[in-house]
């Protein structure tokens, strides 16, 4: 992680469809733009900045996702689906976990290792 982009939701005050947007810091403009069609929020980089975390809240309105958005080969997994609210997620300093505060508990949970985006190697 070399700490040269930020990543953020971008929304207008006319859309709900909020955007997870990554912004290069030394050439100062949006490189990348994520969208589900639905709100979207809270997005963290992995510790090798190779894969975005963010929450999202589904189509029916009562379900909550952490999605994982791949930087390499722009796919999405989702890692957790939940009926209650989920806000500010985090990852262990090994990268090896992630906990979220949500309505009902805040949780650490191990992320799954078979997957080679979300391990750290």
């Amino acid at each position: 992680a070399d700490g040269t982009q930020v990543v953020f939701p971008q929304w207008k005050f006319d859309d709900l469809n909020i955007k997870i947007a990554v912004y290069d810091i030394a050439a100062r403009k949006i490189i990348c733009q994520v969208s589900d069609g639905v709100e979207c929020w809270r997005p963290i980089f992995s510790k090798r900045d190779d894969v975005i975390y963010y929450i999202c809240r589904e189509k029916d309105g009562d379900k909550f996702t952490i999605k994982a958005y791949s930087v390499a080969d722009k796919s999405k997994t989702i890692i957790l689906k939940t009926g209650y609210d989920i806000w500010d997620i985090a990852l262990s300093p090994s990268g090896r976990y992630m906990a979220y505060a949500g309505s009902y508990v805040s949780v650490p949970r191990p992320l799954p290792s078979t997957d080679r985006r979300l391990s750290e190697s």
